[in-house]
């Protein structure tokens, strides 16, 4: 069946590809060329794919795994393309090409942010995923196709756009003819400013669907949000961009990142630090997003110049009401957050039988006696007798408070860090079978 899939998304891929030709880019002869190319790799990809893998030589995935092993020339790759354009365009300014003194500065600013978001989403794969052969039972380099066809559109779409701005005499920075080879290297590296985030990001879904599907726990590690803020970062800066189709790619791109990666981190084995900087991280993106979408809003001569409290109220309720499907992915973030990341992490339960084990283990070879801190944790507020269960962040407090000495007697943890379930769990892996 995932053949089958994959089959049909691989020539959907091609149909799009083929599609994008529409797009009027100048001069036609390097539009074609471009064009050409496009189609003539994807079509080289999907047959290499076909062939290699009825050959029983998975060819291409071959290639991403070694992508995924050696980062740094995957790295080198994209940062050298990013540069390559703003220095380019230096150089071509002196034979002809019209651009503004602040162009090649500001095309280099927006480039390196590009390169970041590429980053920190190959690298965060890359610091989740163990080994990349897990992923191979899911076919993944046979859905590649679609994201090569998505990011070739809206590269076109880039350079259409900027096109038809400067055909209508709106006054733009530069030269957006793609005659130039500075244009058609920027073009390459907004590519893999779109391409490589996304499939990263198929890597890291995989992985986590794997994880579940065969039970192995994920503890997240702060370095995730760090890359996740820097994938965010390049859509704020669309954002600043003046053309309002990256605007409005920025209006939808962020809740759902958002949504998407507040689900995404409720998968994960978290302590209650933790929850409180995923909290964090939701609420001060929030409070971004919420900024710049009420900063971009244009306000009537009319209204702006009323005064007094009714002026205000009417200010603002022209911004609500120009602004109310972002502020509708906004409410749907929050409740998103609330329900799937605070509410189930709060009320996580164990079982007793498993729980109480933790004393055992814990007791053992000291002077305690276990059944005596297992009476006492039967008087926790959150303890249900009914089901046999504890509230696992509460039941950690608690053999964090009982059992502070011999938790670090034993070096389960580091000194002066308190004992989390995934540390218990680490440490209980070390404990010999059969003692």
């Amino acid at each position: 069946m995932n053949t089958v899939i994959g089959t049909i998304i691989s020539l959907v891929a091609v149909l799009i590809s083929f599609l994008y030709l529409k797009y009027d880019l100048k001069p036609k002869k390097n539009s074609d060329a471009i064009s050409i190319m496009v189609l003539v790799i994807q079509g080289l990809y999907i047959l290499v794919n076909f062939i290699t893998e009825r050959s029983g030589i998975p060819l291409i995935f071959s290639i991403l795994r070694f992508l995924y092993d050696y980062p740094f020339i995957l790295a080198a790759y994209i940062l050298i393309t990013a540069a390559l354009s703003p220095l380019t365009a230096c150089y071509e300014k002196k034979h002809g090409f019209s651009a503004h003194k602040s162009y090649a500065p500001k095309n280099g600013l927006y480039n390196l942010v590009g390169v970041g978001a590429s980053y920190a989403m190959f690298f965060l794969a890359h610091q989740i995923i163990p080994s990349f052969n897990l992923l191979e039972k899911f076919q993944i380099e046979t859905y590649t196709s679609i994201f090569i066809s998505m990011s070739a559109v809206l590269v076109c779409l880039y350079q259409s756009t900027e096109q038809e701005m400067d055909r209508q005499g709106v006054p733009m920075d530069h030269d957006p003819s793609i005659e130039w080879l500075n244009q058609r290297i920027n073009m390459l590296h907004l590519f893999n400013a779109y391409f490589f985030p996304l499939i990263s990001t198929v890597y890291i879904i995989t992985y986590t669907i794997y994880c579940r599907i065969y039970q192995i726990p994920l503890v997240i590690n702060g370095w995730y949000i760090s890359f996740l803020v820097l994938a965010l970062a390049y859509f704020y800066l669309l954002s600043l961009h003046p053309y309002e189709y990256l605007y409005k790619i920025f209006l939808i791109a962020t809740p759902a990142i958002l949504i998407t990666s507040t689900y995404w981190l409720s998968w994960f084995e978290k302590d209650r630090s933790m929850i409180y900087i995923e909290s964090g991280f939701i609420i001060i993106n929030l409070i971004f997003f919420s900024l710049r979408v009420l900063s971009r809003t244009q306000m009537p001569d009319e209204i702006a110049q009323k005064k007094g409290l009714a002026g205000f109220i009417t200010r603002w309720r022209y911004i609500l009401g120009k602004n109310i499907f972002s502020l509708f992915l906004i409410v749907i973030a929050v409740v998103t957050h609330l329900l799937i990341a605070c509410f189930p992490l709060s009320t996580e339960r164990i079982q007793s039988t498993e729980a109480e084990n933790f004393v055992y283990l814990i007791c053992d070879d000291t002077n305690r006696d276990p059944a005596q801190i297992i009476e006492k944790s039967h008087s926790l507020t959150t303890y249900d007798a009914a089901s046999g269960s504890y509230d696992k962040l509460d039941y950690m407090d608690f053999l964090n408070r009982e059992l502070k000495a011999e938790i670090a007697a034993k070096h389960i943890v580091e000194n002066g860090r308190a004992l989390t379930y995934n540390g218990f769990e680490e440490w209980r892996r070390t404990i010999p079978i059969n003692r």
